[in-house]
């Protein structure tokens, strides 16, 4: 995030970087990315994973849902 920031804002600069991370609304390999007013992440859906057959299975968000939760007994 902070890379992508300074590429926009095209420098060092504190005050400059941190508007370019302000208006961030960017799809990034975890997720949408966008700051509220507050500067907290206001986009972020962490994932939910349960073990399927010995392997991660994402089963939340549906954007990248890989299954459905399986009840059972091993």
């Amino acid at each position: 995030m902070f890379q992508l920031a300074i590429e926009r804002a095209g420098s060092l600069d504190r005050e400059k970087v941190r508007d370019e991370l302000a208006k961030m609304d960017v799809v990034t390999f975890f997720g949408p990315v966008k700051f509220g007013a507050n500067g907290q992440i206001n986009s972020l859906e962490p994932p939910v994973f349960q073990i399927q057959n010995a392997k991660p299975v994402v089963l939340f968000p549906d954007a990248i849902k890989q299954g459905e939760f399986e009840l059972g007994v091993n």
